[in-house]
């Protein structure tokens, strides 16, 4: 019997009553890991010197890049939704943004993209160093999304294939135990964030996209939920 299915049922979890109001666990944690990050940012820009006027130019162009992050994320979500309604049913192909939620990768990826589009123009004395800024923002992004990802557990959404493995979580959605693989993630996030923060001194941008793509690829592995349909049928979005 898997005491875990008694302990831990998302449905109690997914709205957090605060003041007498219901508010989503997951715009919480989505809330608190903004925060870190900014804070997380802030800390290593001062602390290696960065005049303020440098800083208030990065956080336009973070800002900026940061909405190219929900809208990418919204973006990529909608298209692999699309995608799988339009292999199923053999219906013509077309976007539909009621389809879709959201999805870190896709946004990630647009925003890193656009950061470095945009950061010549906005930074043109200093347009050499993008790749030394961005890996500052690299190591307040750990601590976003380690706190997305707890948000993802509350919410039930993300969730990971049935198992009988002592950590399995009971949902509703999937009706069974499954991997908590939101769980999983987080761990791995908030320990790349304590290595990059406190011993890794340079490569910040490389070494996390190199170890998130690896990690995020056998963590795919114990997905169960649905995230749409590839156009390559061996592989998920």
């Amino acid at each position: 019997m898997n005491i875990s299915k008694f302990l831990f049922n998302v449905d109690k979890w997914d709205n957090i009553v605060i003041f007498g109001k219901s508010i989503s666990s997951y715009a919480i944690m989505m809330v608190i890991g903004v925060i870190c990050c900014a804070l997380v940012f802030f800390y290593r820009l001062r602390k290696y010197g960065t005049d303020e006027k440098t800083i208030d130019r990065l956080t336009i162009i973070t800002l900026i890049g940061g909405m190219f992050v929900y809208l990418g994320a919204s973006f990529f979500d909608t298209l692999w939704h699309c995608i799988e309604l339009h292999l199923e049913t053999g219906e013509p192909f077309k976007l539909d943004f009621n389809e879709g939620g959201i999805t870190f990768s896709g946004g990630i990826i647009t925003g890193i993209i656009v950061f470095f589009i945009i950061f010549p123009f906005g930074m043109k004395y200093d347009k050499n160093r993008s790749i030394n800024y961005m890996d500052q923002i690299v190591i307040g992004i750990l601590i976003a999304h380690c706190f997305g990802r707890i948000g993802c557990f509350l919410a039930g959404c993300c969730y990971g294939k049935e198992t009988d493995f002592f950590l399995g979580i009971y949902y509703s959605e999937a009706g069974t135990v499954v991997h908590p693989t939101q769980l999983y993630e987080a761990a791995f996030l908030l320990i790349a964030f304590i290595i990059f923060f406190l011993f890794l001194k340079k490569y910040h941008t490389e070494t996390y996209l190199i170890s998130y793509g690896i990690f995020r690829i056998f963590i795919e592995m114990l997905r169960g939920d649905d995230r749409g349909a590839s156009p390559f049928g061996f592989l998920t979005p």
